[in-house]
């Protein structure tokens, strides 16, 4: 049987014959092209992923993806919406905003609000008919636009990754968070300390990263720490990892039938599409491999204040 190394030794010749890695990884993620990124990769989204909105990766319980997957990270926030009988809940960085226009119309006696970078793939005008959702353009970076002690529930998924600043955002967060307030964070993180990588891992590490235009895939441990340091607790940790392997795999057959499969294939399709576009599949192909080699994990953190 192949071991994890050469299958991803083969991904990573694969992608080196078919892309410019060094025009991938000289991207630096900053909050422009974040936007750009998103905004550009709108459509691929709708049509290779779903039609509802949802950007998430599904968390299956079976070895295959069901569109009812995407569900499970707003029914966990729901979950905390009932146990703490919530009435004032923010999402931040809401992308399409499915999340939150599900949970609002779930629950209409809370108030939702929203926000996303401008220019991305946010528009505020499609929430109209949400009565109870409130939706804005803003950095999640700085969120003095909102009353100190606001909310009861503060919710970020798979967006926290894009921040070099993570305690910077923790200590907004923690500042518009109500006593004993919820911060719900879910999304993807390096499984190990980058010297722990071997050199190919790195590689690996690195063009996944910047391929979600991420200028820093960081270890799991110290994004905890980073977010405790603020004066929030942790009070639940769990792992999905294996959860996302059915979403993951759709992207990565996708990737390698389309672009990685075969050479001049692939260079045609880099050079019609734009590199927000090619350079994400390069996540999508390596994504499962480095989940599989326990080299990424994907998990909720909760943190209370």
């Amino acid at each position: 049987m192949e071991s994890n190394a050469i299958r991803l030794k083969s991904k990573l010749s694969s992608i080196e014959n078919t892309l410019n890695i060094n025009d991938l990884l000289s991207r630096d993620g900053n909050i422009k092209d974040v936007a750009k990124y998103y905004k550009l990769n709108k459509i691929a989204y709708s049509v290779f992923h779903n039609k509802k909105g949802f950007i998430h990766m599904g968390i299956s319980t079976t070895n295959s993806f069901k569109e009812e997957d995407l569900l499970v990270q707003p029914n966990i926030i729901g979950k905390y919406i009932e146990e703490t009988r919530a009435i004032e809940v923010l999402e931040l960085a809401m992308g399409k905003g499915a999340n939150s226009t599900y949970l609002a119309k779930k629950y209409p006696n809370t108030n939702f609000y929203g926000m996303d970078l401008e220019n991305g793939q946010l528009d505020i005008n499609t929430f109209k008919d949400v009565h109870n959702l409130h939706v804005s353009y803003g950095d999640y970076h700085k969120l003095d636009t909102f009353p100190s002690e606001k909310f009861d529930i503060v919710f970020v998924i798979e967006a926290l990754c894009h921040s070099n600043n993570k305690e910077i955002v923790a200590k907004e967060v923690y500042k518009i968070l109500k006593n004993s307030g919820i911060f719900i964070v879910i999304d993807g993180y390096l499984n190990k300390k980058v010297e722990e990588l071997t050199k190919d891992e790195l590689l690996a590490k690195q063009l996944t990263e910047k391929g979600m235009m991420v200028s820093n895939f960081e270890y799991i441990n110290n994004v905890k720490d980073k977010i405790k340091s603020v004066g929030f607790n942790l009070v639940e940790e769990k792992d999905y990892s294996q959860n996302i392997i059915p979403s993951l795999e759709r992207f990565e057959k996708l990737a390698g039938n389309t672009i990685f499969k075969y050479k001049i294939i692939g260079k045609i399709v880099d050079r019609i599409l734009p590199n927000e576009i090619t350079f994400n599949a390069v996540s999508g192909y390596l994504m499962p491999t480095l989940i599989r080699n326990d080299i990424a994990c994907y998990k909720l953190l909760t943190f209370k204040k």
